[in-house]
Parts: C-alpha cells; structure tokens; sequence
C-alpha cells in the first residue's frame, strides 16, 4: 500500500483529547478494514505511533505494512504476535 505524503507527520506532538480519540477511531477503522473486510484478512505486525500518518484535515492513515503479513483462508486472527511469526 502507498499513501500520498502527510503533511502533520507522524504522532510524536501533543495531541489535544479529542484529536487523540478520533486518530484512535481512524486507526481501529483501518485496521477493522484490513482484519475484518479484506480477503483473506491482513496482520499489520508493526502497529506503533511512528506508523500512523496525520493529514491536513487530523485524519490518520496506517503506514509502513512492511511486516504485514496476509492470514491464510479459514484461520482466525492471531491473539499475539507469537501466533504470527
């Protein structure tokens, strides 16, 4: 996956309450995208605040799916990362 560049960086600046809840929303709708609505489901592997984006407008976009790893069909997804590996 290829994002365009974003212009707030990454998450390493104070973020007021409200921000930090929707960039958190934004992040659990991606990720419930690649998990949930993907076929078959995608594992990010590498969640962290250096690998969320911020554009303009405080929208966060997931980064960096180098470690991502696809589920093979019919298995459920992991519960660590023990599972993944």
């Amino acid at each position: 996956m290829v994002h365009s560049e974003q212009n707030n960086g990454i998450l390493d600046k104070v973020l007021s309450f409200g921000q930090r809840i929707s960039i958190a929303t934004d992040v659990a709708s991606a990720l419930d995208y690649v998990h949930n609505q993907l076929t078959p489901p995608l594992i990010h592997c590498d969640l962290k605040p250096n690998n969320v984006l911020v554009d303009d407008d405080m929208t966060a976009r997931l980064s960096d799916f180098g470690s991502a790893k696809f589920l093979s069909p019919g298995l459920a997804i992991p519960k660590s990362m023990d599972d993944v590996n």
